[in-house]
C-alpha cells in the first residue's frame, strides 16, 4: 500500500518540482566527491589510529565546514558547465528543461557565496586545496562538450589531479587539529604520497570507464588501461598492506574485467555503479556518519528521477539484468 502510493500517486507529480533547484546539483556526483574526501580523512587517521574503523567521536565543525564548502562550490562547476553546454547538441541533461538560465546563475551564484564562506572556517591549507579543486573542476565541466577526442586523455589528467586534491583536503582537515595556520609539509611522508597516487588512480580507473560510455569511443585499448590501472592498484596496495586499498580494488576489478571482455554496453555501466557502491559501502564502516546524506540522496533521487523523468535512477539494476 505505502508503495503503491510512493509511485503512483498523482500528488507527487505536484512535489517533485520544488525539488528542480536541488537536482540541479546533480547531486549524485556526490557519491564519488564524498567518498574521496573520506579518503583522504581514513589516510591521516591511518597515521594516528592504525586501520581506524568506526570513527564517530573526531567529526569536528570544520570537518562539517569542509564537507559543505566542497559540496557548494564543486557543485557550482557542475552548473557553470550545464549552462555552458545549454545550446550543445551533446547535453543531456534532462533537467535543464525546468531550471533556466536566469534561475541556474542565481543558484549558482549563491553556492559560490556560501561554499566560499563555510570555506573560511577550516583552515589556510584546505582553502588553497579547495580552491584549486574549484578552478580544476570549473575547467573540466565548461569544457567538457567542446574540442576534439583528444580533449578524453586531458579529462583524465584533469579527474586524477581532482582526485589527489579530494584527498589533500580530508587528510588536511584531521592532520590540523582544528588549527588555523600549521606545518602540513612534517606530514607528507613518502609513504602517504604512495597512497595519494594509488588512491587517485583507482578513481582514475572507474573514471575512463564513464568517458568511455559518454564519448561513446569505446576502444579496447582504454577498458584494458583500466584494468591494468585497478590490477596495479590492488598489488601494489598488498605489497603496502592498506586494507581499504586492497579490498576495494579486489571487489572492483571483476566489474571491469568483465566490461573489458563481453564489452556489452550494461557492463560498462555495471563497472561504473558498482565499484562506486564498492567504495562508498567500505568508507561507511570507517565513517558511519558518511551514509546518512549518501542513503539519503539515493532514495530522495530515486523518487525525484522517477516523477520527474519517469526513470529508475539511481539503481543497481541494469537494463537487460
Amino acid at each position: 500500500m505505502i508503495k503503491g502510493f510512493l509511485k503512483n500517486h498523482h500528488i507527487h507529480h505536484k512535489i517533485v518540482p520544488y525539488l528542480d533547484n536541488f537536482f540541479v546539483y546533480n547531486p549524485t556526483l556526490f557519491f564519488t566527491v564524498w567518498v574521496f574526501i573520506s579518503i583522504g580523512m581514513y589516510l591521516a587517521h591511518q597515521d594516528i589510529l592504525i586501520n581506524p574503523q568506526w570513527i564517530t567521536s573526531e567529526t569536528s565543525f570544520k570537518t562539517i565546514f569542509l564537507f559543505i564548502s566542497l559540496t557548494f562550490l564543486i557543485g557550482a562547476t557542475f552548473i557553470r558547465g550545464e549552462l555552458m553546454s545549454i545550446d550543445s547538441s551533446k547535453n543531456k541533461n534532462l533537467l535543464i528543461k525546468f531550471v533556466n538560465k536566469k534561475r541556474a546563475i542565481n543558484i549558482l551564484k549563491f553556492s559560490l557565496i556560501i561554499g566560499s564562506f563555510s570555506l573560511l572556517f577550516t583552515n589556510i591549507y584546505n582553502i588553497i586545496f579547495s580552491l584549486s579543486l574549484y578552478f580544476l573542476l570549473d575547467y573540466y565541466f565548461t569544457n567538457k562538450y567542446r574540442g576534439s577526442f583528444r580533449k578524453y586523455y586531458i579529462n583524465c589528467i584533469l579527474i586524477f589531479f581532482a582526485s589527489v586534491l579530494l584527498i589533500l583536503n580530508g587528510y588536511t582537515i584531521v592532520v590540523s587539529h582544528n588549527i588555523y595556520f600549521f606545518s602540513l609539509i612534517s606530514n607528507f611522508t613518502p609513504q602517504f604520497f604512495s597512497f595519494l597516487i594509488l588512491y587517485s588512480l583507482m578513481g582514475l580507473s572507474i573514471f575512463i570507464i564513464i568517458e568511455i560510455l559518454e564519448s561513446g569511443y569505446n576502444k579496447i585499448i582504454f577498458r584494458f588501461f583500466a584494468n591494468f590501472i585497478m590490477l596495479t592498484v590492488f598489488i601494489f596496495s598488498i605489497y603496502f598492506n592498506d586494507p581499504l586499498l586492497s579490498i576495494t580494488s579486489i571487489c572492483c576489478l571483476p566489474f571491469l574485467l568483465y566490461a573489458l571482455f563481453r564489452n556489452f554496453n550494461k557492463d560498462l555501466v555495471r563497472s561504473i555503479r558498482y565499484p562506486i557502491f564498492i567504495c562508498n559501502f567500505f568508507i561507511f564502516t570507517i565513517y558511519p556518519y558518511i551514509a546518512i546524506p549518501l542513503i539519503l540522496i539515493f532514495y530522495v533521487s530515486k523518487y525525484y528521477y522517477w516523477h520527474r523523468f519517469d526513470m529508475h535512477f539511481p539503481t543497481f539494476l541494469v537494463e537487460n539484468d
